[in-house]
């Protein structure tokens, strides 16, 4: 069964869509598929940007790691 596209979307430009698309794959468990065909964008780039994404989160949270690790060794001096 077809997904319907969200109507009130519809006029939104590309850049909305894909966003609103990513945050309803990354914050509400929505499928790349799912979210793709509801907001009229291609699942490739969706996925691309998803992929971005992650890449940049598990980045930034190796760098608080550092950071924390650190903060640790100076308190513990």
């Amino acid at each position: 069964m077809q997904q319907p596209t969200l109507h009130y979307a519809k006029n939104w430009p590309k850049r909305r869509r894909i966003d609103e698309a990513i945050r309803k794959c990354l914050n509400d468990g929505w499928s790349q598929t799912e979210a793709a065909r509801s907001f009229g964008v291609s699942r490739q780039h969706l996925n691309r940007r998803i992929r971005e994404i992650e890449v940049e989160r598990a980045a930034e949270a190796e760098r608080a790691g550092e950071l924390v690790a650190r903060s640790e060794e100076h308190t513990s001096e």
